[in-house]
């Protein structure tokens, strides 16, 4: 199944999960192998898993200068010009993402090298011109009405992306626009692809049950001729924060069954962190803001003011210097107006910095999490925070470097954001009704 990656904000603690007892491990999660010209390879080895091969493509819609849309058509293209080769799909699962910083080609397999030789393809030059490459802008558009049209939450967020990005090219959609999808370029696609979709501008991820000596040995089979390697190192994403700025969005839409609005903000802090020292705080800090204990947003916006029925609360970082939060899909509680539960939430945010996390809430909630960590799976995990990495230009997280960051974050970290979390930024707010206002 292809489909666009879109990702408006997913909490680091969304990857942690899993059941075996965590250890330090004796031999290292991720082995960087021979790269034969790409930008680099990766073993993370994981025993009695199910074996998955990755290859990235480190370059987005946000690189590119084109018609918006084109890496994900691009996408389509290679996949079809890979998947339309193979002759079996028996026991194999494959997708393939194209988000704002990259585009991914997934097949999970019992057979790795036949993963990898079903991948191999995406980096071949594309085709002539076909019937299928130009009956493939039909079925971009059936997955945009799907994804947006038919998804008028998506449609929203899509909107407020662009506002809230102003400055940063994550403002670009993936999707691209309607009208500009029935006449997607050829030309343009092939051009994206041979610029792109390289040896020295793409990563190979192997994970499961893979010897190095395989890894390497299949994609020196798959790509036999020599190259040496090319690519820079790995460069991490950065951010342009837009001016500190509030824009709100009034939007009348009877799809929706209750009024409710969107709160996101993005916010610069006062000097870069260490990457892995980073996604450890926001994990914990996740915690921490979505709980009903003093320092948490639920305790001020549902329970002791009882403003807000429900919402979404995420948090993301963006950069190693900027972060991204909201409340999606926040209800109001009865007799309380969207513009009185937008003020709350404002409110919410500026108590929580002023007040602090109370220590022992943070120690009682710190200590559940590492508890939740220490019961995770180390590969499966690496492999998670390594995706997630790669994703913003940094090398693979190995999960004891986790575990150490993650012990290691104090209270005085976490008042430190929630304080940067208050300051200056830049506010998107959706105000949604179902019958316009008088």
């Amino acid at each position: 199944m292809r489909g666009t990656w879109v990702v408006i904000g997913v909490a680091v603690a969304a990857l942690i999960g899993g059941l075996a007892l965590w250890t330090p491990s004796a031999a290292p999660q991720v082995i960087a192998l021979d790269p034969n010209g790409f930008r680099a390879t990766y073993l993370i080895p994981a025993e009695g898993a199910q074996p998955q091969v990755h290859l990235i493509v480190t370059s987005g819609e946000m690189d590119n200068q084109g018609t918006e849309g084109i890496p994900h058509f691009v996408e389509h293209l290679a996949w079809l010009n890979s998947v339309g080769a193979a002759q079996s799909w028996q026991d194999r699962h494959t997708n393939a993402f194209t988000s704002q910083t990259q585009t991914e080609y997934l097949v999970a397999a019992s057979d790795p090298f036949m993963a990898v030789s079903t991948l191999a393809p995406v980096l071949a030059p594309l085709p002539a011109v076909t019937d299928f490459m130009r009956s493939e802008r039909n079925v971009i558009l059936r997955e945009y009405d799907f994804r947006l049209v038919e998804n008028p939450m998506a449609d929203i967020l899509q909107t407020s992306d662009g506002q809230l990005y102003q400055n940063d090219p994550r403002r670009r959609s993936v999707m691209g626009a309607k009208a500009d999808i029935a006449n997607f370029s050829l030309d343009e696609a092939r051009a994206w692809h041979q610029s792109t979709h390289r040896r020295d501008n793409a990563i190979w991820v192997f994970y499961g049950p893979i010897t190095a000596a395989n890894a390497e040995s299949y994609v020196w089979q798959a790509f036999p001729t020599l190259q040496s390697p090319s690519a820079p190192p790995m460069t991490p994403r950065g951010f342009v924060q837009g001016p500190a700025e509030t824009i709100v969005n009034r939007v009348d839409d009877s799809r929706f069954g209750q009024d409710f609005l969107n709160y996101r903000k993005t916010v610069m802090l006062g000097q870069d962190l260490d990457y892995v020292s980073q996604i450890a705080q926001i994990s914990l800090l996740y915690d921490i803001l979505d709980s009903t204990l003093q320092g948490g947003y639920a305790k001020p916006l549902r329970f002791a003011r009882k403003t807000a029925q429900s919402y979404n609360f995420y948090l993301t970082n963006l950069s190693t210097r900027d972060i991204e939060f909201g409340f999606i899909d926040a209800r109001p509680d009865a007799g309380v107006s969207l513009d009185q539960l937008q003020t709350a939430i404002q409110a919410a945010v500026q108590e929580v910095a002023r007040d602090g996390i109370p220590v022992n809430n943070f120690d009682r909630i710190k200590s559940r999490w590492l508890k939740r960590l220490d019961a995770a799976n180390p590969p499966e995990e690496t492999l998670g925070l390594s995706l997630e990495a790669i994703r913003l230009g940094h090398p693979p997280v190995v999960f004891d470097d986790f575990m150490r960051s993650a012990r290691a974050v104090t209270s005085d970290d976490l008042n430190q954001l929630v304080k940067a979390l208050a300051g200056p930024g830049r506010n998107v707010v959706d105000v949604v009704t179902t019958q316009k206002e008088n």
